[in-house]
Order: C-alpha cells, then structure tokens, then sequence
C-alpha cells in the first residue's frame, strides 16, 4: 500500500526521502489497512501521504503546496487544479489515459527497442524499501532513516 504514492511524490521532488515517519491501524487482517506516512527529503521539502484500504470508495487524490501555488490532482478523475497566490484556481487539462496501458506499452516498446523502462527497478525498490520502513515505523512507533539510495540514482530519465 503506497508505492505509488511514494513514487510520485519523489518523482515531483526529483530525489528520495531520506526520513519517515509513519502511524497506521490493523484490523483483522494482520497487516496495516490504514496509514499516514510523513516524508522527509530535506529540511524545507517534506511530503505526507494517507492510505486507507478501509474507505468505501476509491480516493486518490494529491494536494501539492508550493511557495506560491496549490494544486490539487485527481488521479482518479486524472485533472489538475491550480490555486495562484492570489486564490484564483484554473483547470489544467490532461489528457485520460489508463495507467496500467502506459506501463504495458512502455514494456512493448522496452522490448522493441531495448531501452530502459520509464520506471527503472531502482526506482521500484526505493518505493518498497520505503514502505517497508513505514511499516517498521509504525510497529516501533519512531522515524525511521532511509538508506541506500542517494540523489540521482532514482528517475535518471526524467532528472538526470
């Protein structure tokens, strides 16, 4: 639960996290069903997270703060809303694709032309390493400091 989350998110800051922190809930199941993780990139540049697998529907939705805008995505309805400092909000259009066809034509075209994927397995790790420390965290209640990956290793092809 997560991973993707935690790939956007260190995707936008083009780097990973180097702390989390993290509170969550089990219910029957014996794994976390419900989860807020707190992310630390540096010492201005933080990002917070919520995951449920409790909520009734389908939610996935970023609020991004900038220094002098606020956005809000919707990935779900896959729109952008941008608020100027000034409180006017204009729709930014994007254009609906499925995401699970961008990663299958992604490997297609991998195989086709043997590039790398858009997605490296760096990049895979990182977002599981990083949940995995969440989970660690909420079980020992404390943050917990990531290692093993440093600033340019991830997304090399879109952050060279």
């Amino acid at each position: 639960m997560g991973t993707h989350d935690i790939d956007i998110i260190s995707f936008l800051y083009g780097k990973p996290a180097t702390t989390v922190f993290a509170v969550g809930h089990r219910q029957s199941s014996g794994v976390e069903e419900q989860a807020s993780l707190s992310l630390k990139f540096s010492s201005k540049e933080s990002g917070y997270i919520e995951l449920s697998w409790l909520t009734p529907y389908k939610v996935r939705k970023m609020f991004i703060t900038g220094t002098r805008h606020f956005g809000l995505v919707d990935l779900v309805e896959q729109s952008i809303i941008i608020y100027d400092g000034d409180k006017w909000a204009r729709t930014e259009s994007v254009e609906p694709v499925e995401p699970l066809v961008l990663e299958l034509k992604d490997v297609l075209r991998c195989i086709k032309e043997g590039n790398s994927p858009e997605v490296t397995a760096e990049d895979s790790l990182y977002a599981l390493m990083v949940a995995q420390s969440a989970i660690t965290s909420i079980r020992e209640g404390k943050a917990v400091e990531l290692t093993g990956f440093t600033e340019g290793e991830l997304y090399p092809i879109r952050h060279g």
